[in-house]
């Protein structure tokens, strides 16, 4: 996972650094709010089918394969179907509102980039499949040379058409590309596991009731998965439209930034959550519990290292990727991106944790109230301060969805324990 998630990550900030090279913070700024409308456009119809095809997955995989092959296969049908109607959207609204919010001409950016979507569609459920059948290894070795070839795209992109527009094909292809890569691989690794073909109909496996389930479930993680999509790209969205593209531009360069202390709790976070799914299924709490026990301290050591390390470097760190001294502007986004990304990894098992046991309404409604705080802090606080006003009102709104979470999954994690000591007739106590 961390060679998988380091292979991502690496290519985002070479992503990064090469656009503000060729067009500074002011061109990366506008392409970042690209983005951005396009995630938040998107977002509104992504149902996030992965949580749920991991957690009905799991139950399934070891008592039925061809009913968890049809779980899959909803996921498929479910994602592309999402991803394809939220292309459309993005085409209607871009040319719409796209000057007003990156300038003129970014209407055709965005229309163009809304066909990125497509490309995440085919890759999550994939994903899925092959973190459930314990393929990190394959993911590693793979997925680091689709993220080389993306830095390639661009680097021809850049160097023949020195355009945004080319840079905008450039990562739309990749997407694609990574997608169908991804599928491909997934329905081999099924095919030569279980022996059957994800080509093959097998929804009929899958009863009603499981696909309610599922889609009740779909549901909640949309309004969870669009809050963090809101709190994440909206800012963007909005410094471009209040600010300009050039304050969006320091926004995103010094969340990148701080967004690599993070980076060392993404491959936890993923591998934790099929193995989180099975020991819930299996109601081994007492295992599930010290995994997130030994789990929260290394993170806890894990996060004040790299916090430490962001903020000494932090001059150099933005030197580079901003394309010169201009970056050195976005020094307090970093400080407080940085923050906020220790503050969840220090706690980062939570949403695991509850998305294993199912508690996806009561997230909804924490994620729903974050936003909603979000939202109000932005308003407030990026006329006056811009960037800076706007990493402020993330960590506010991140701080609310850590404390609410966790205890949360505290209290769901204790009341199984209780009811499996109360079933096996010893006393109802955890420590």
């Amino acid at each position: 996972m961390a060679i998988w998630q380091a292979s991502t990550a690496g290519a985002m900030l070479a992503q990064i650094v090469l656009i503000t090279h060729a067009f500074g913070i002011g061109g990366y700024g506008r392409f970042a709010v690209v983005v951005a409308f396009v995630d938040l456009v998107g977002g509104c119809l992504n149902l996030r089918v992965g949580y749920a095809s991991t957690t009905f997955g799991a139950r399934w995989l070891a008592r039925d394969a061809r009913v968890a092959a049809g779980v899959f296969q909803f996921g498929f049908v479910i994602d592309l179907a999402t991803a394809a109607a939220a292309t459309v959207l993005v085409a209607a609204l871009a040319f719409v509102v796209g000057s007003d919010v990156a300038g003129g001409g970014s209407g055709e950016l965005m229309a163009i980039y809304g066909l990125a979507l497509l490309g995440p569609g085919l890759s999550r459920t994939s994903f899925v499949i092959l973190r459930l059948l314990d393929r990190f290894a394959l993911i590693a070795a793979y997925q680091w040379l689709l993220e080389l070839g993306r830095i390639v795209l661009l680097v021809a992109a850049i160097a023949l058409f020195d355009s945004l527009l080319s840079v905008v094909v450039a990562v739309v292809v990749a997407a694609l590309g990574a997608g169908v890569a991804n599928l491909v691989v997934a329905a081999r690794i099924y095919r030569r596991v279980h022996g059957l073909s994800l080509a093959r109909p097998q929804l009929q496996a899958l009863d009603r009731n499981e696909r309610r389930a599922m889609l009740r479930m779909m549901a909640h993680t949309l309004i969870i998965s669009y809050s963090r999509v809101a709190q994440t790209q909206l800012p963007t969205v909005l410094l471009g439209a209040i600010a300009g593209t050039t304050q969006a531009g320091l926004y995103k360069v010094g969340m990148a930034a701080g967004a690599t202390v993070g980076q060392l709790i993404g491959p936890a976070s993923n591998a934790l959550l099929p193995r989180l799914s099975r020991l819930w299924a299996a109601d081994a709490l007492g295992e599930l519990r010290t995994l997130v026990f030994r789990a929260s301290v290394i993170s806890a050591a894990a996060m004040g290292t790299m916090f430490a390390a962001v903020v000494v470097f932090a001059d150099p760190i933005l030197r580079f990727l901003g394309g010169g001294p201009a970056g050195e502007a976005a020094s307090t986004v970093l400080v407080l991106g940085a923050a906020t990304q220790a503050l969840y990894g220090l706690v980062f098992w939570h949403s695991t944790l509850l998305f294993a046991a199912g508690r996806t309404a009561p997230m909804s409604v924490v994620s729903v109230a974050a936003a909603v705080v979000h939202v109000l802090a932005m308003l407030v606080l990026v006329p006056p301060l811009g960037a800076d006003g706007a990493a402020i009102a993330l960590l506010i709104s991140q701080a609310l969805v850590n404390v609410a979470l966790t205890t949360l999954a505290l209290r769901t994690l204790r009341a199984g324990i209780d009811a499996a000591n109360d079933c096996a007739g010893r006393p109802a106590r955890i420590s």
